[in-house]
This record gives C-alpha cells, structure tokens and sequence, in this order.
C-alpha cells in the first residue's frame, strides 16, 4: 500500500513512492498538487488513478473504490474515506495508507513527516523509499510550493 504522513504546523507531506501491482514492484509519486494544496492517496492504484482523475471535477468513486487519501491545505488536513468529498479534521498531524501507526506515532513524539514514513519504511512491507517531500508555504491562502525527493 504506501505510507503518508503530513503535519499542518510546518506545512509538510512526506509520501513513500512504492506500488505494488499484481507482483510488480515500481516507483511513482503518489501525491498531486491541487489547487487547494497537496493530495495524497493510498490504497489499490487503479482506485487511486481514478480518484486523482475524478477529484478535479467532483465526479463520484466507483461503490467499490478502495482508496484512502489525505489533502494539506493552508487551512488544515483534509481526509477523504472512498469518496471524494473532503473532512476536515482538528489534528495536527495525521497519515494514512499501511504503515499509518507508525508514522503516526512517530510524529506523536515529535519527529517530522519525513522521519515518520522512514520509520515506516523500517517497519512496513508495503513501504519503501525514496520518500518524496512536498511543503506548504505562504499567508492569505496563497500558496508557495517546494518537491523535493528524499532519500
């Protein structure tokens, strides 16, 4: 599946880049820039691939779409549960995908997005680097972006 962590305080996401399908193992991002921010999904990439396509123009999921995803936007986290209408959740930090409770707690004791999907690379069969970074920055809304791949 995949491992991604984001903490609204510094205005980061870290995102593993492994996808596994039918015992084929490749690197892609799994993180889109929108216009409200950053977006990222886990789960089977079909759904995903589908998810990134309909979610620009609020065309509905698939009944049987399997996809987790999670949106760092100015104004806080946004989760979508296999739809594509967004959540907003009071936290500062959160993560989706198979190695979520690790990074979760990861970042429970204080380390960055980044650091929390290293320790679920660590730990997670289904998380693997090189491990993408992508910031958040700027007032008013408007928005200033880095991408960065880290190791």
């Amino acid at each position: 599946m995949t491992t991604i962590a984001v903490r609204f305080s510094t205005g980061e996401m870290a995102a593993d880049t492994l996808v596994s399908a039918d015992g084929i193992l490749y690197n892609t991002s799994k993180v889109r820039k929108m216009k409200t921010g950053y977006v990222g999904a886990a789960g089977d990439w079909q759904h995903v691939v589908q998810f990134f396509e309909r979610l620009p123009e609020g065309k509905p999921l698939e009944n049987d779409c399997n996809i987790d995803a999670i949106e760092l936007r100015a104004d806080g986290i946004y989760v979508y549960e296999q739809s594509i209408v967004p959540c907003r959740i009071n936290q500062d930090f959160f993560a989706i995908g198979s190695g979520c409770g690790y990074a979760i707690a990861a970042m429970h004791y204080g380390k960055s997005p980044k650091e929390a999907v290293e320790l679920a690379v660590l730990y997670d069969r289904n998380t693997r680097g090189p491990i993408e970074l992508f910031t958040l920055g700027g007032s008013n809304g408007t928005t200033t972006t880095r991408r960065r791949k880290v190791t």
